[in-house]
């Protein structure tokens, strides 16, 4: 008896995406803007208390639901959660819990080539390298493009990461990426419009 290979590699790739949500990149609707603004509006003082956590630990350049990266002695280090958002360390242990209690359920990541800005990331999905996410950013930096909407899909104008924002208050503003995966989020990329 002939095994057909493709038919196989066929059966398998259809199992794992069926076995695993994520592998279908959770694909759940981006929630509204209108629906964020509440959210942000209702837990205004948690977003600002996570805002002075982050000017106050920049080495901190990601944590979510089960691991992160922190700089140490100029390298990146992995950390890891216990249990969803368990972490033994402070403060990244207090900042894991707000990000958790705001149901960020992506987690954030701060970049070092823009070490003033610390984007939250609220839903992700699609398939890789079309994923996109939405979420807040905390910037300390002019943004550009600001829009009026982040609803509807893909934005008109996009940024040089490719991303596009709504301001809300102060240094905070609505989020919407162009995902490249978790390597390529902190570097520029050749405009994709």
């Amino acid at each position: 008896m002939k095994i057909n290979r493709r038919v196989v590699i066929r059966g398998t790739i259809i199992l794992l995406v069926l076995a695993n949500p994520y592998a279908c990149g959770y694909s759940t609707p981006h929630p509204k803007d209108n629906d964020l603004r509440a959210r942000f509006l209702q837990s205004r003082a948690k977003f600002d208390e996570l805002a002075s956590l982050f000017q106050k630990n920049p080495q901190i350049l990601a944590i979510g639901i089960r691991g992160g990266v922190v700089l140490a002695a100029g390298q990146e280090q992995d950390i890891h959660a216990e249990r969803d958002w368990d972490y033994a360390e402070e403060p990244v242990r207090h900042m894991a819990i707000l990000l958790r209690d705001l149901h960020i359920k992506w987690g954030f990541q701060h970049c070092v080539n823009t070490p003033r800005q610390w984007m939250l990331f609220v839903n992700c999905n699609g398939l890789h390298p079309s994923s996109t996410c939405k979420g807040y950013i905390f910037s300390l930096d002019a943004l550009s493009p600001q829009l009026t909407s982040l609803d509807g899909g893909r934005p008109s104008s996009l940024d040089q990461f490719d991303r596009a924002y709504v301001p809300l208050e102060g240094n905070w503003s609505l989020l919407w990426e162009l995902w490249p995966g978790s390597a390529g989020r902190c570097l520029p990329r050749k405009h994709s419009q």
